[in-house]
This record gives structure tokens, sequence and C-alpha cells, in this order.
């Protein structure tokens, strides 16, 4: 229609489109409009869906993208939207529970994608050290200014990884509630030398 090319915003949360219907009423737009930030939180996506729909053009002018709570996506989706090029050009990614696994954080962190990216929201995702230091030692983190790790419950075993990052130096937020940090993990972020911009630090534990 000719509404949708003059779309900024879109949002499909929850809705009741099965995933193949909804890439492909996406696929009508043959052409890139003017869309700049896109939700699709809770769709139940899978990867094998979700390839598709990161090749459409209508998202080529994107710089925001919602899939939070899209845990169909899992590794094989992360890395499918790492590897489409679609992130280079956001600036807001949330990707809290997608459950990327090591496998789709190191595509993330690996490809470059992430030089642009300003807030990158991976909670709720049962990341482990591994995943997290991948993430930590990606020079393409350097860009970041917002991360989100919050609900990612084995805190004690990588907050090493976050406090002694120096491609994390830009962070002006960070999330790390529900994450168990506990008093050493909290004094090795107040001591760390690469977090002197944050202004704001969560380090709640609700239980």
């Amino acid at each position: 229609s000719d509404v949708f090319p003059q779309l900024r915003v879109l949002e499909l949360n929850n809705n009741a489109l099965p995933p193949a219907l909804l890439v492909d009423a996406l696929a009508a737009a043959d052409r890139p409009g003017r869309l700049r930030q896109l939700t699709l939180a809770l769709a139940d996506l899978p990867a094998a869906d979700a390839r598709h729909l990161f090749a459409l053009p209508a998202l080529r002018t994107l710089d925001h993208l919602d899939l939070e709570d899209n845990k169909a996506l899992g590794p094989d989706g992360v890395t499918a939207l790492a590897e489409s090029g679609l992130v280079k050009r956001l600036e807001v990614l949330k990707l809290a529970g997608t459950l990327p696994g090591v496998p789709g954080v190191r595509a993330l962190a690996g490809t470059g994608g992430l030089a642009g990216v300003r807030w990158l929201d991976l909670s709720a995702n049962r990341l482990g050290p591994v995943a997290v230091r991948a993430l930590a030692e990606s020079r393409t983190a350097r860009g970041l200014r917002v991360l989100n790790l919050a609900g990612n419950p084995e805190g004690p075993k990588w907050v090493d990884a976050v406090a002694g990052s120096r491609h994390l130096a830009g962070l002006v937020e960070l999330d790390l509630s529900d994450c168990g940090i506990g008093d050493a993990g909290a004094v090795a972020l107040a001591e760390s030398p690469h977090l002197a911009e944050l202004v704001r630090l969560d380090l709640r534990d609700r239980g």
C-alpha cells in the first residue's frame, strides 16, 4: 500500500500471524522504504524464517531492530542475522531471550557487524563465560554505549571479562542485574580502569 513506504516505525509484537506469513507479508514491500525501527518481539520466529526476513529489501533502512523473546531464533537465527549484513547498519539491537548461545555471540562479535551498534541487549539468554568473553574481547564492541547482560546468572564466571575489557571502555550504561555478580564482581567493576565513562550501573539482584 501507499502507507508502508511512509512508515518510520513498525511494531508487530506478539501478533497472531505465523512467522512464515509474517515474513511473506513484509516481502510484499519489494523495495526499501523509510522504515527505521522494526519490533518483532514474541513472534515465535524460527531460524529458517529469520534468514529470509533478514534479506528483505524492506529492512535495509533499519537502524533499530527488536527481536526480543524469540527463543526459536537460537544460535542459527542469530548467526544468520550476523551473516546477513543487516547488523552493520543498526544502532540499536535487542536480542533478549533469543538464546544465541556461544555460536550466535561469536558470529555477532566476529563479523565486524557490531561496529555501528550503540545499544545491545543480550539479557535473559543464559550466557556463560565463553560467550561473554567473546563479546568482551571483540574489537567491534568499541562502539557500544549501552550493554544489557541482565538475567544471565553465571555472572561470577564472566564479570572479570567485562571489567577487564578495553573494548567496552565506551560504555555509559551497563546492566548486570540478576547476574549474581556478588561482592567480588562489584569490586572488579569498581576497580576497572576501562569503565570510567559509566553513568549507570545496575547490579540489582532480585533473587
